[in-house]
């Protein structure tokens, strides 16, 4: 399992879900107009900060169930946020190695569904400290925990494995 099977998300997912609907979303938000959707996910990772964040405010405005209440916006935006879940998922992976995926899944969901676009319009920080922070409490763990795994470079492992 993974966060994006999860999620039910796919980039042919991603890619339908913009074909059918970019042209309606950018009559009503027109900040989308701005970004590359035909490669939207990387466009987000490469373009200028507020220009990305610009963009994803106004999925999230779309996704939020009190704006336009939008299933495709919001899973649009869990593709677009899937990384940052991913390295979570990963993580917290020794913690509930057969759930991880979903909880992290779902508690992505749930935020982009009740993020508060009224007052924050820092999208991928909000949402991704919201995940973190809400998965660790459904766990009763300290927010504040580091993950147990430590990543190890193939050099530091072959001298640690020569000892």
């Amino acid at each position: 399992m993974s966060v994006e099977t999860a999620l039910g998300l796919s980039a042919a997912l991603a890619d339908q879900i913009i074909d059918r609907r970019w042209s309606e979303w950018i009559v009503s938000r027109p900040a989308l107009a701005g970004a590359d959707s035909a490669r939207l996910r990387q466009w987000t990772r490469t373009t200028a900060v507020q220009d990305a964040n610009d963009a994803l405010y106004d999925l999230a405005v779309l996704a939020a169930v009190d704006g336009g209440d939008d299933p495709d916006a919001a899973m649009l935006l869990a593709w677009c946020l899937l990384p940052a879940a991913c390295r979570l998922a990963h993580e917290l992976v020794d913690v509930d190695p057969a759930e991880v995926d979903h909880v992290v899944a779902s508690q992505v969901w749930i935020e982009i569904r009740s993020y508060n676009w009224r007052a924050c319009t820092r999208v991928t920080g909000t949402i991704c400290a919201n995940v973190r922070r809400n998965v660790l409490r459904e766990w009763s763990l300290d927010p504040d925990r580091r993950p147990k795994l430590q990543v190890v470079g193939l050099g530091e492992l072959l001298a640690q494995l020569c000892e």
